[in-house]
């Protein structure tokens, strides 16, 4: 078991640094808004508004050193993308990662609060699984809150493997959702709350070692060509469209048995302005799944900076600096 939450982890992890890619900061101006060829500057302003989403996945906490306050500014379509997120992430096996689709197509999922996920259209030939993932009025709980997330929308996907006695085995998967799946929060009655539009095109995850584990020579890859994350308009705010370009993920099991993940992407706020994230320093979770090491850099105009480093130690959690002064006003590090 110690094995599957290791995976489920580090595949956290990841999702960290994509979700904070697209909830990150403001930037005025609407969705529309072609993206200008200008660095944002990263202050603790803009940083704040981006805690509250990635403390969904990541908790962000205050290293005793901290010396300004940095109150969460939550914003519930972003916060719950992370969470649904990480339940995805959490629930993965490596059997599901080892084995591709296979010709019989799968069973409805049901929701929770009702709804499914089905297969309108699916076909598999020689291994490979040509197939249309869609989400109908789909509706799960958060235990936490007992707000309910109804999701709608479908997703394009090609699963390759190569066919064997125990089915496909899974080399690649490409997937484009260019209408995307709108993410819609209700309360626990279903009132409606809020809601995003996500949308991405030319996902790709290639194996690293299609049947066996990937190497620092041979990892495991993510390619993303573009992600957004649309939000609903209100009486007060206008909609606004985040978006993440180029993301790029590597990871392995390292020789100990753990595992080691490395990221890249471009962000850009709803005003066009981006800015860059990277792995500054790789993650890494030994062999028991506890956290180790990692740093993610982001990086602004004018060499504007913020850092979150992961916390060794066996509770999940980072502290973060913008421009060099550690950011204090969340929980205390356990």
């Amino acid at each position: 078991m110690k094995y599957l939450t290791k995976i489920g982890a580090l595949g956290a992890l990841a999702m960290a640094a994509a979700a904070l890619v697209v909830s990150c900061g403001g930037g005025g101006g609407g969705g529309g808004d072609a993206p200008a060829a200008t660095a944002t500057v990263i202050d603790t302003a803009s940083v704040t508004k981006g805690i509250a989403a990635v403390s969904a996945l990541i908790p962000i906490c205050s290293s005793p050193s901290a010396a300004q306050l940095a109150p969460i500014q939550s914003n519930q379509a972003s916060s719950k993308t992370v969470w649904l997120a990480k339940k995805f992430a959490l629930s993965q096996s490596p059997q599901r990662r080892i084995l591709a689709l296979s010709s019989t197509k799968p069973a409805d999922t049901l929701g929770s609060c009702g709804g499914r996920i089905t297969y309108p259209d699916y076909s598999h030939a020689n291994g490979v699984t040509t197939a249309t993932f869609a989400f109908d009025n789909y509706c799960t709980v958060d235990t936490n809150t007992s707000e309910r997330l109804v999701l709608n929308g479908s997703i394009a996907l090609v699963d390759t493997g190569t066919p064997s006695a125990s089915g496909p085995i899974r080399s690649k998967l490409e997937a484009s959702s260019p209408a995307g799946v709108t993410l819609t929060i209700q309360d626990a009655t279903g009132r409606p709350l809020d809601a995003v539009l996500i949308s991405f095109s030319n996902f790709l995850y290639t194996v690293g070692v299609p049947g066996g584990v990937p190497t620092s020579a041979s990892p495991d890859r993510v390619t993303l060509g573009e992600l957004r994350a649309t939000t609903q308009a209100t009486a007060q705010t206008p909609s606004k469209t985040y978006r993440a370009t180029g993301f790029s993920a590597e990871t392995f099991t390292t020789a100990s048995g753990g595992q080691q993940l490395s990221a890249s992407a471009r962000g850009y706020r709803s005003n066009g302005e981006y800015y860059d994230v990277a792995t500054s320093v790789p993650l890494v979770l030994d062999a028991t799944g506890t956290p180790t090491a990692g740093a993610v850099t982001f990086t602004g105009a004018n060499g504007s900076t913020a850092v979150a480093t992961l916390v060794p130690g066996s509770v999940l959690q980072a502290t973060l600096t913008v421009n060099g002064t550690p950011l204090a006003g969340m929980p205390a590090c356990n």
